[in-house]
Parts: structure tokens; C-alpha cells; sequence
């Protein structure tokens, strides 16, 4: 194993061990996140990072940085995924790596960054006050040779433009949201990772679903969608989510009041809430995250489903789904759609060797 992948697997360690405690208060910090999840989000970040999954990464992708300054921008909010977005470009083999810090959360990446610079692995954490295109700016002019840029669509296209400009490689992930389809048959262990996707990072990433389609009548999508509030009940008791701000609690209480009144349905706790919505119904409703759970009837056949993820694929990070819904997304050929499709409860978990969002371009 390479010095590099010792070094990251040492950050790793000290991450989950020597630094454990001052991680967690980091992410809390960063995301009113609760203890309990911000302990679940370190674990889930970290533990990825095995020798195993690290040689397979190394070996499909190791080597194509070789040599490169990399300037890395990090999007406004992030929770634990500076850990990934730093740690794959050393893996591939940048000599050097240069950060712009998130311009809202940024604790727990400073600390990652802190944790390889220990390891001897050569990493710059830039908290400055410059906005993005002036930082990117800034690194490419002064030596750096390929810019990742993560963020919304219009920060990535500002960076294209930037790395074009001086003849940088680029590479951008913009803004997206998952989505979840389920059959009506689905196991109780099923609908309670269901659940899961929805409430870990407090659904707030963009691996987050946005919404949950169910295959069948509208009355089994409401009978799905009592089940989903039962397993998010169950993960607000072991894994509450945060205190909102005053602010979002404004927001969250004007936006569950207009989706109860054009819902068919509304189950809702302290935590959460889940609106089973009919076809047609509702619209106009969009999904706003931090627990609300958005379920729409997608037909006896799943038809609504089809149409809704050809309309929105360029958009969609990951499509949650059993073996038979990932196989029907996959019959659909859609050019657009370079998601990852995943397993029910592994939405915000996707394995080291492959793409957490494989929509990046390069």
C-alpha cells in the first residue's frame, strides 16, 4: 500500500479515535445536527475508508492526477463530505491539495484537513473571506493545474469558465436530490430503512431523496406511507434530529400546513412528518427535506414513477430501490440519468470504489 493510502488511513484513525469527540462537536456545530446523528455521520463517513475498498479505488482510479496541484472548492454546506472530497484526489495521485473552505460549514473540514496534514500528506485548508471565483481564480493563476468544484450549477459553470480560461482540467458536481420507489409488497426491515434515507444527514444532502414513489393504488400509498411515518418515529427516538432554527421552523411550519391542506394524506411527529400525495395532487408542493417525507402514488404499474425520473434524471444523484425498481430504472436507458442507484437505507452510504455521484463531468 502506497505512503499516501498509510496516510489517509492514519487521518482515518485519528478521526475515529484521538480526534473522535472533537469531530462530532464539529459536525454538530456545523449542521444543528444531533449528537446522536453527527456520531452515526462520522462512522458512516469514516469506515468507508478500508484497506480493501481503498486498493480497489486506487486500482480504478489511481493515477490520474499523478503529479497535479489540485484546487478543490467545497460547497455551502457539506456535513461530513470533506472527508471524501479530499481524501479521493490524494488517492489519485495529486501531489498537492488546495481547499477552499465551505462558506458555511466548516469545523469538521478544517479538522480532516488538520488530520492528513499530520499524516505528512500536503493539504492547504483555505479559510479566507474570498468568494468562490475569486479563490478559484486566485489558485489557478498561482499554479494549480486541475480545479473540482462542487456546489450549484452556476458556481460549477464560473469554474469551468475559470479552468478553461488558463487551460486547468476540470471537473464539476452541481446540485441534485435522490429519489426513492418502492412496491407495496416491501418488507417492514425495507420500509424502515426507507425511513433511514430519509432522516440520516437529517435530509439535507444531495443524496437525500426528495421524494417516495410507491407502486400500487392510492390507498396502498397512504397505507405505505402510515408505515414510513412508524419507521421515522422509530429513528426520531434513536436518532433525533437536530433543534431547527427559529427561522426554519417558520418555514417547516407554513410548508406542512400547505401540504396538509392539498395532501390526501398527513402523518406527522415532533421530527417529521410524511404527506401522501395522489396523482395530480399537490404539485406544486416541493420537497424541503429535514425529515418531511414527500410520498406520491405512482400507479399500479408505476408508470408515474417512469415519467417523473425521465423528466427530472439530469438531476437525480441516486435512486433509492429493491432489485426490481433499480432494474426498471435501469430499462429505461435514460442518456440523462448517471445516478447511482442504490439499496434501500445505503442512499447516504455509498461505497469508496464507486462514484457517490457519478453526474461529476470531467
Amino acid at each position: 500500500m502506497s505512503a499516501v493510502a498509510q496516510g489517509i488511513l492514519g487521518a482515518i484513525e485519528r478521526l475515529l479515535g484521538a480526534e473522535r469527540e472533537r469531530a462530532i462537536d464539529a459536525i454538530v456545530a456545523d449542521g444543528g445536527y444531533s449528537r446522536a446523528m453527527a456520531e452515526w455521520g462520522l462512522e458512516a463517513a469514516a469506515t468507508v475508508f478500508d484497506r480493501e475498498a481503498i486498493e480497489r479505488t486506487v486500482g480504478r482510479m489511481g493515477g490520474d492526477l499523478e503529479g497535479e496541484t489540485v484546487a478543490l472548492s467545497l460547497a455551502k454546506s457539506v456535513a461530513t463530505a470533506p472527508l471524501r472530497s479530499m481524501a479521493l484526489p490524494l488517492l489519485r495521485g495529486a501531489r498537492a491539495l488546495k481547499v477552499r473552505a465551505p462558506r458555511e460549514q466548516r469545523a469538521f473540514g478544517r479538522i480532516v484537513g488538520e488530520a492528513l496534514c499530520a499524516e505528512g500528506l500536503a493539504v492547504e485548508f483555505d479559510e479566507s473571506q474570498w468568494d468562490g471565483a475569486r479563490w478559484c481564480e486566485g489558485v489557478l493563476n498561482t499554479g494549480a493545474s486541475v480545479l473540482v468544484s462542487f456546489g450549484g450549477d452556476a458556481a460549477v459553470e464560473r469554474g469551468r469558465a475559470l479552468a478553461s480560461a488558463t487551460g486547468a482540467r476540470f471537473e464539476g458536481h452541481g446540485h441534485g436530490a435522490g429519489a426513492s420507489w418502492v412496491d407495496v409488497a416491501v418488507s417492514d426491515e425495507d420500509v424502515l430503512q426507507i425511513a433511514w434515507d430519509f432522516c440520516a444527514y437529517d435530509g439535507s444532502g444531495c443524496l437525500s431523496p426528495s421524494v417516495l414513489w410507491v407502486t400500487g393504488s392510492l390507498d396502498e400509498a397512504v397505507a405505505m406511507g402510515a408505515r414510513v411515518a412508524q419507521g421515522m418515529a422509530r429513528w426520531e427516538t434513536e436518532r433525533p434530529r437536530g433543534a431547527p432554527s427559529r427561522e426554519w421552523a417558520a418555514h417547516e411550519r407554513s410548508w406542512r400546513a400547505g401540504a396538509a391542506a392539498t395532501a390526501t394524506s398527513f402523518e406527522g411527529g415532533r421530527g417529521f412528518c410524511v404527506v401522501v400525495f395522489a396523482p395530480g395532487e399537490g404539485e406544486a408542493v416541493r420537497a424541503i427535506g429535514a425529515r418531511n417525507v414527500v410520498v406520491r402514488c405512482a400507479g399500479p404499474s408505476g408508470e408515474g414513477a417512469e415519467r417523473w425520473i425521465a423528466a427530472n434524471a439530469r438531476w437525480l444523484t441516486t435512486v433509492g430501490g429493491d432489485g426490481s425498481a433499480r432494474a426498471r430504472v435501469s430499462a429505461l436507458g435514460l442518456a440523462a440519468f448517471r445516478g447511482r442507484l442504490a439499496a434501500f437505507g445505503s442512499m447516504q452510504r455509498p461505497p469508496l470504489d464507486g462514484e457517490a455521484d457519478p453526474r461529476g463531468e470531467r
